[in-house]
């Protein structure tokens, strides 16, 4: 016997900032260990360099500019999800400004249009 799938919920708007906080949370702390790690492999490519093991000193670099390049792709992915929240945030606001009821449009409107002679 094979039960139904769940409906899945749909996300609210507080679901989906609580997934952004931590998808941020997630992206400082990557960042945060990718530059760490950078430094670390980076004194080690000098340190080989300075020892004329050249061997050492060109892995080294390969795997700095390779960690360099995902610390840049973390860093424009979280400029780009702060992008999009503050997108989110100018719609919904823009939702709210434009929602007005139509009965207050329409009373806004009336005087001005009964101020406004009939072409007879």
């Amino acid at each position: 016997m094979t039960h139904p799938a769940p409906i899945p919920e749909t996300p609210t708007a507080a679901s989906a900032a609580e997934a952004l906080a931590g998808d941020m949370e997630a992206l400082t702390e990557l960042r945060m260990l990718g530059l760490e790690l950078a430094r670390a492999i980076q004194a080690e490519g000098v340190t080989a360099a300075k020892t004329r093991y050249l061997a050492k000193a060109g892995v080294a670099a390969t795997h700095f500019d390779r960690l360099a390049l995902g610390v840049r792709r973390l860093i424009a992915l979280r400029a780009r999800l702060l992008e999009r929240q503050q997108q989110d945030q100018d719609q919904a606001e823009d939702r709210r400004t434009n929602d007005r009821p139509r009965s207050t449009i329409a009373a806004a409107v009336s005087p001005r249009a009964s101020a406004v002679p009939s072409p007879r």
